[in-house]
């Protein structure tokens, strides 16, 4: 396939993307996690630099670093970050299809059955949501086919982009770096080290910067996710996310039942699949919290549509399981972005209740969260502490119970992760307020997970200087009252529980939302 057809193509899924994203913008809002990355975009394009607040300091809770420089610099030059995001996600996907073209060599069911995958996949409906994944995804197809095509000069830029755009780029580099180096001749690989030697001191160089800037060896959310109950709390969430997805191997393991291992082009198949599947392994240690879409599996599911494609060429089977294999996984994804969509464009008061509190002059200067990606986003007040730590280093060093007890917030906003017991509560209402001291949890927890000890930590600072609590529906389906405000008795009741009103009842998009806080 020649390179402008399979641009032509690949920019027309790009636009598809892009218009679908804006109908979100248009009649809904974003992911929960995306408007984390998003407020540290908006502060950073507004120099405070890389910061969750104006008090707290410098503070890692944005893994996607180049994604965040990225979009705070379309912030800065005018655009706004939800359209910024989309038109990025709409370049990666560009790119992924490209890739997938030029390796499909000719438009056939292999090439249609492939294209499906991708934009019928979780890293589409994450990238619906305002997440990086068809960005992410973008060069790390452009890496894996740079290392097949050795083109060196390449994939030690993509290196460099790839490892600064997510910590975990680093694996993947680190898997196609080993192949590139293993497949070159003793001449090629004096050019690639050559290559990389820039990458290198370019990496370690940010390393010591960032070191110097956080004070913390490694992003804050991966210290989080680190503390989990089981050593290897992610294999789990990794099997959930690609067991469909397995059947994509089907040509590969009659291609070997055929050929033999001496009969594979290895060095194909590892170019793309090395560095993922080390991410895999590293996943299998992680707490996934917010894997919206299996999003941080999207690169290993990239992987595997790259096998089917190698796999499916070199060996003669027939046309139907060109279709019939990626049918079922297109129709999971289908249904993955059903799903996300439906959850973006809701009714949820919690996309609307940030910005009507600031609208109406909801004064307080001090907050406590565990979700800490929409209410900070829209109400932005001078300190905000996340419970949870995955956006505040002291709460990682020194535990939720003694931060919270320092910052003596004013409001304190938690999802309680099923710990309280809310039993007693009329679950007909879609809000009820009543004292702190009125809430228990459910049991006693001993665990590590920081996403289970927050809520208990909010619940006994709050019962012990006589906070309200406001226990709210989250949900059309929530009858847990999975949302609880604990409002100091100094903050106007009257106010927060109108706005609470106002939100059910009302509904305001992203587009407007942006409209509304300017």
């Amino acid at each position: 396939m020649t390179n402008q057809k399979a641009f032509v193509i690949s920019f027309i899924l790009g636009l598809i993307f892009f218009a679908s994203a804006l109908l979100i913008l248009t009649f809904g809002n974003l992911h929960e996690d995306a408007y984390i990355l998003f407020q540290y975009s908006k502060k950073l394009a507004s120099g405070q630099g890389i910061v969750f607040d104006e008090v707290s300091g410098p503070t890692e809770g944005a893994t996607d670093f180049l994604w965040m420089v990225k979009l705070a610099f379309m912030y800065y030059v005018g655009l706004d970050l939800g359209s910024s995001a989309a038109l990025l996600n709409s370049a990666g996907l560009v790119l992924i299809s490209y890739v997938v073209l030029k390796l499909s060599e000719k438009l056939d069911w292999r090439a249609f059955s492939s294209l499906f995958l991708v934009l019928f996949s979780g890293g589409f409906s994450a990238a619906l949501g305002g997440f990086s994944t068809l960005a992410y995804g973008g060069f790390i197809m452009l890496f894996g086919y740079s290392v097949i095509q050795r083109q060196y000069r390449n994939l030690s830029l993509l290196s460099l982009i790839i490892s600064l755009f997510r910590p975990d780029g680093v694996l993947i580099v680190f898997g196609g770096i080993l192949v590139a180096f293993y497949g070159a001749t003793k001449e090629q690989r004096r050019i690639l080290f050559l290559y990389l030697a820039p990458v290198v001191i370019t990496g370690a160089g940010y390393f010591l910067w960032r070191y110097t800037y956080f004070e913390n060896l490694l992003p804050l959310p991966l210290l989080v996710k680190a503390k989990t109950d089981s050593l290897i709390a992610g294999i789990g969430s990794n099997f959930h996310v690609l067991k469909y997805h397995l059947l994509l191997l089907i040509p590969f393991v009659l291609l070997f039942l055929k050929n033999g291992i001496k009969g594979i082009k290895w060095f194909e198949y590892f170019s793309f699949g090395l560095g993922p599947f080390f991410l895999l392994v590293a996943l299998s240690f992680a707490d996934q919290s917010q894997n919206i879409g299996g999003r941080f599996q999207f690169p290993i599911i990239l992987a595997f549509i790259v096998i089917f494609i190698l796999s499916s060429r070199d060996i003669k089977i027939s046309p139907t399981l060109f279709f019939v294999v990626p049918l079922i996984c297109s129709l999971l994804g289908a249904k993955s972005i059903q799903s996300e969509v439906y959850y973006l464009t809701n009714n949820d008061y919690i996309n609307s209740f940030p910005q009507i509190l600031k609208e109406m002059r909801f004064k307080m200067s001090k907050i406590a969260i565990t979700e800490a990606g929409r209410f900070p986003f829209w109400y932005d007040t001078n300190e905000m502490v996340d419970l949870v730590g995955l956006n505040s280093s002291r709460v990682v060093k020194n535990g939720s119970k003694k931060v919270v007890n320092e910052l003596y917030p004013e409001l304190i906003f938690v999802h309680h992760a099923e710990r309280f017991d809310t039993s007693l509560f009329d679950n007909k209402s879609s809000y009820v307020i009543t004292e702190a001291r009125a809430i228990k949890t459910k049991s006693e927890y001993l665990g590590n997970n920081p996403v289970l000890i927050a809520p208990e930590s909010a619940l006994t600072f709050a019962i012990q200087h006589n906070y309200i609590a406001v226990l709210v529906q989250y949900g059309k389906y929530d009858t847990n009252f999975s949302h609880v405000y604990f409002l100091s008795p100094k903050l106007d009741i009257s106010i927060f529980t109108s706005a609470l009103d106002k939100s059910m009842s009302s509904k305001f998009t992203y587009f407007q939302s942006v409209n509304l806080i300017k």
